[in-house]
């Protein structure tokens, strides 16, 4: 099965679990830290990694522990941007400016595994560019303006995401990709303890929804499961696919997550935090357009990958 199909399943998967984030955030835990957030996520995730750990052969060796914790922590911190940004604004904005991830990835095709892109990636990558800097505009008083906190904030978490790639790709040439995996995902669950552990911030505000995460506890796992699948299959579609052109395919999150969030919308569950004073139909407009500019280029991109 090729690399394409791989990430294209992490699409949607990650699709999923963007949604649910924004659920959580906005309905569950809107009055906790991002911190606090990612520690409850964290430790959801510990019946997963037992049930993994009871499969997974060899058990990680300290080489690929250490890996996975490089991976796995870099992966964390731009999740930790990731959900500020999410907080901030709405799910199908930050969809699309995650494919910032392109340009990061090939650079470090190119410099660590000597990947060329065409011409025709070249142009993907650029048309991919335009669509995120349209889509983070807002209409404020008649005037455009460019939303730099949110760019900003998912240009970092970007960067983290594309080292963490690198790392993996890296590891996985010489280590057992599943063992390799899980000492990653283990890394997610670790760094959950020794937040809980040492602070006292997020106890204090985990403590304070106790009876709140008993109810939503299915739900973070459930979370946990969209997350932990995702990035299974991206992590597999990078170790048998070229690092420049894999993001590309996740142009389609952003179709994905309007799609997802329409469908909620209609079932009631509204997920979007727009200000209603500056969202108006030529904004409407603009964000569909700067969508599909971004899918024009990811399929640029997807579509070019026998160059390579």
């Amino acid at each position: 099965m090729s690399w394409f199909f791989y990430a294209l399943l992490a699409a949607f998967v990650y699709s999923c679990s963007i949604v649910t984030d924004k659920f959580l955030l906005t309905k569950q835990f809107s009055k906790i830290s991002e911190l606090s957030l990612t520690t409850a996520a964290a430790l959801a995730g510990i019946p997963l990694l037992a049930i993994f750990l009871l499969f997974v052969r060899p058990f990680p060796t300290l080489k690929t522990m250490a890996f996975g914790l490089v991976a796995g922590w870099l992966l964390m911190s731009a999740y930790q941007i990731y959900y500020i940004a999410l907080r901030k604004s709405d799910a199908a904005l930050i969809t699309t400016l995650f494919q910032l991830v392109l340009p990061f990835n090939f650079i470090l095709g190119m410099v660590l595994f000597d990947e060329r892109p065409s011409l025709l990636q070249l142009l993907g990558l650029i048309i991919i560019a335009v669509g995120s800097t349209l889509i983070s505009l807002e209409q404020k008083q008649k005037k455009w303006r460019l939303k730099r906190d949110i760019l900003l904030l998912m240009a970092l978490a970007s960067i983290l995401i594309s080292i963490s790639d690198a790392v993996f790709k890296n590891a996985a040439q010489d280590l057992p990709f599943m063992t390799l995996a899980i000492s990653e995902y283990a890394s997610s669950v670790l760094a959950g303890l020794l937040l809980l552990a040492f602070v006292p911030r997020v106890r204090k505000e985990l403590g304070s929804l106790r009876k709140s995460l008993r109810v939503t506890a299915g739900m973070l796992q459930l979370n946990e499961a969209f997350t932990l699948g995702g990035t299974l299959a991206i992590r597999y579609a990078i170790v048998i696919g070229p690092l420049a052109l894999i993001q590309g395919v996740m142009g389609t999150q952003p179709l994905i997550v309007m799609i997802l969030t329409a469908i909620l919308t209609s079932l009631g569950i509204k997920l979007q935090l727009n200000d209603k004073k500056h969202t108006n139909r030529s904004h409407t407009i603009l964000r569909v357009f700067a969508i599909l500019i971004v899918c024009v280029g990811s399929v640029l991109i997807s579509g070019a990958a026998d160059g390579l």
